[in-house]
């Protein structure tokens, strides 16, 4: 299950799991460059990127997967 992207193959489940790994690599960098644990608004703002972006992959997997 591969689909072609900026000329290679990438894993459709990869392109799905892309924000959560974003996100989660955030949190640390968050953490030092707020000197302790940010702010809500970026709280708000992480878990928007993190569970909609997550959402969205899932659901361009769905398209993907439905066009074949």
């Amino acid at each position: 299950m591969h689909w072609r992207y900026a000329g290679g193959t990438v894993s459709d489940y990869a392109v799905a799991a892309a924000p959560l790994g974003i996100g989660l690599l955030a949190l640390p960098a968050a953490i030092l460059a707020f000197g302790g644990l940010p702010p809500l608004w970026f709280w708000l703002g992480w878990a928007w990127f993190t569970l909609v972006g997550a959402l969205s992959g899932d659901f361009q997997f769905a398209a993907v997967e439905a066009s074949r």
